[in-house]
């Protein structure tokens, strides 16, 4: 489970992981 914290510092890397993430899950696209 990833936290917050664990986010905060790398603000870019953990948004494209999250796009990746919800890609695989839903077909939702993230402006």
């Amino acid at each position: 489970v990833e936290t917050v914290e664990e986010h905060s510092y790398l603000p870019e890397t953990s948004l494209k992981k999250l796009r990746e993430t919800l890609g695989l899950e839903d077909d939702i696209e993230i402006n």
